[in-house]
């Protein structure tokens, strides 16, 4: 059986402030929340800048990877006096995020209980593909994808790869309206929500790229729904 699971850890934590890591720290349990009810993810957060993600739907996890992606850019935290300069690169493109694929071994929620191959998948992807070497910080990419079936992951990696392009060019306002539409919700329902123009919330869909974005979740939920 196809199990998904998401591994991510915030760009920069430990160069915030302890109020700012304080303030993220806070939002992203909510996030937590929002899709522990939404799409019955299991989700925690450890060392304070590592997400794990156990999404049941497997066709689903694209879209919660990216939830999560545009949730975590879409936090304005309060600027600091004499801020790190690497606090910029969080601000920038707030997390990275990999999507593993695979089978698991041990899978026990309640007890907290996550191990196999798709953890695997994802931990190593993070791990490979580092944000730093000795002397300066440099972020390429943000999302990332592995699957043990070869033709799974060469049609989907193109998807990521485009995905991730588009939200690198994305502003935090942008960000937050993607958010919303991720969760299946037309623009006026988005306008009230946020209290903006509907005009401005248009503006910043068509500018993120949306509909290339939507095109690509729908054709990964319709690949990896045959594998089920």
């Amino acid at each position: 059986m196809m199990h998904a699971v998401i591994s991510g850890d915030v760009i920069a934590f430990t160069s915030l402030s302890v109020a700012q890591r304080g303030q993220l720290e806070e939002r992203i349990n909510a996030l937590l929340g929002e899709l522990a009810s939404g799409f019955a993810v299991h989700g925690q957060i450890v060392r304070g800048d590592f997400l794990e993600l156990y999404v049941p739907k497997p066709e689903q996890s694209f879209r919660v990877m990216l939830l999560a992606k545009t949730f975590v850019r879409a936090q304005e935290l309060e600027i600091e006096p004499n801020e790190d300069k690497r606090v910029k690169l969080y601000r920038s493109h707030g997390i990275r995020l990999a999507l593993g694929m695979g089978s698991l071994e041990r899978l026990d929620l309640e007890k907290g209980i996550l191990d196999g191959e798709a953890v695997y998948l994802s931990g190593r992807l993070l791990n490979e593909e580092k944000t730093h070497d000795k002397k300066r910080v440099t972020v390429k990419r943000t999302l990332f994808f592995r699957s043990a079936d070869a033709d799974l992951q060469a049609e989907i990696e193109p998807l990521l790869a485009l995905v991730d392009e588009l939200l690198g060019r994305a502003t935090g306002k942008q960000c937050e309206v993607l958010y919303h539409r991720l969760l299946s919700k037309e623009e006026k329902r988005i306008s009230e929500e946020l209290k903006r123009g509907q005009s401005t919330i248009n503006q910043h869909t068509t500018q993120a790229g949306w509909q290339a974005i939507e095109q690509a979740v729908e054709r990964f939920e319709t690949r990896v729904s045959k594998l089920s």
